[in-house]
């Protein structure tokens, strides 16, 4: 189904890429020149385990490589493989996509996590965000989100939303993912994804109602026919 393949901790970034960006999101772009990533680590750089994000990840003069992930409602993080994107309930309310990169010959220490999620059928703008992040090298040699990764991932508001011409959970949206550096864009990646809404959840009935297409606050959940 899928086309192609400084901790930072602050406020959710609006509006991060520029349009010229967005206009050639590809697979495995090589790493761009200027700062390496090498530079001196400062506290905002360690994680919520203590541990210093990764300056170099592989070979920076290599092209660089993406994979992408989502946490999980245990935190943890999880390949997006098949589509499926598993929908988390913040401690803000509604639901959110929880999605980053992991990434090799790339600098693990001051980029960000830029996300968005599109209507395949129109590239209408569903939702968007862009947030600092670090990545450490695992044994694997790929770079891994740092701790914890509701911090480290973009965190797409999917539900509520208004005038949705579908419902979230169930329906076939495109994610555009990317990794940005000092110098611009390090990696991407993009693909169809398909959210759905956990059956386990402490509140297995709010999911299904706030994600569905027809939901206004102060209603009765929709019944879908």
């Amino acid at each position: 189904m899928f086309a192609r393949q400084r901790m930072v901790r602050g406020p959710i970034v609006a509006g991060l890429v520029p349009a010229a960006l967005l206009g050639a999101l590809t697979t495995g772009c090589g790493a761009s020149g200027g700062d390496d990533g090498a530079g001196p680590i400062d506290a905002a750089e360690i994680d919520g385990l203590g541990r210093a994000c990764t300056p170099v990840i592989g070979d920076l003069t290599a092209p660089a490589e993406v994979r992408p992930v989502f946490v999980d409602y245990r935190g943890e993080v999880q390949p997006i493989a098949g589509g499926a994107v598993g929908l988390i309930r913040p401690i803000q309310g509604g639901h959110v996509l929880m999605v980053g990169l992991e990434g090799k010959n790339v600098p693990g220490c001051g980029i960000t996590i830029s996300g968005i999620l599109r209507d395949p059928a129109t590239g209408a703008m569903i939702a968007q965000e862009g947030r600092g992040t670090e990545l450490l090298v695992g044994a694997d040699g790929w770079g891994h989100v740092a701790f914890p990764p509701s911090a480290t991932t973009a965190n797409l508001t999917t539900c509520p939303l208004n005038m949705l011409p579908r419902d979230i959970d169930g329906s076939t949206w495109r994610l555009e993912l990317m990794l940005i550096g000092d110098a611009g864009r390090l990696g991407s990646w993009e693909g169809d994804v398909v959210p759905f809404c956990r059956a386990d959840d402490p509140d297995p009935s709010s999911c299904p109602c706030e994600c569905d297409a027809d939901f206004r606050f102060g209603d009765p959940c929709p019944v879908d026919p």
